[in-house]
Formats: structure tokens, sequence, C-alpha cells
């Protein structure tokens, strides 16, 4: 028998456009410059919505004001805005 409880979790991560690429990829970058690149497409991606953005105004904010880091752009990974 195991001593241990098993568990899981989820965990929002807040994203905004740092850019679009000609061929319609999305940069995005959370506030501590993580950034990743998705498609356009992408089912995850997702604009939020008006209680998201008062509720969780401090992370929008703070990812929006942040500078663009040189952080390396992972592969796409299919994220988005907010992970559902």
């Amino acid at each position: 028998m195991s001593s241990y409880d098993e568990y899981n979790y989820t965990v929002d991560k807040f994203w905004v456009v740092a850019g679009v690429a000609d061929d319609g990829s999305i940069t995005l970058q959370t506030r501590r410059g993580k950034r990743h690149v998705v498609a356009a497409n992408d089912a995850h991606l997702r604009r939020p919505k008006l209680w998201e953005r008062w509720w969780f105004r401090d992370k929008f904010q703070s990812a929006a004001t942040a500078e663009l880091s040189s952080a390396p752009v992972a592969e796409p990974v299919g994220s988005g805005l907010q992970r559902t």
C-alpha cells in the first residue's frame, strides 16, 4: 500500500501577445518573460472575460508593462492567453 496520496492540480497561466509573425503564428509572453509561439487558430487561445480582466488585473497590467525580454522562444506548445 502507498504511503502518500495522489493529487492533480491546474495552474492558470496568463499570457499577453508579444508579437505576430508573417505566417500568422503568435508569440505569447508571461509577466515574468517566459515566451511561447502558438498558431493563431489554437483552440486554447481566447480573450479573457470581463470579470477575469478585473479580477486578475494585476497580472495583466504587469505583463503588459513588462519589458519584452530576450528570453528564448520555445517551440509551439498549444498554450493560450489563459490555460483552460
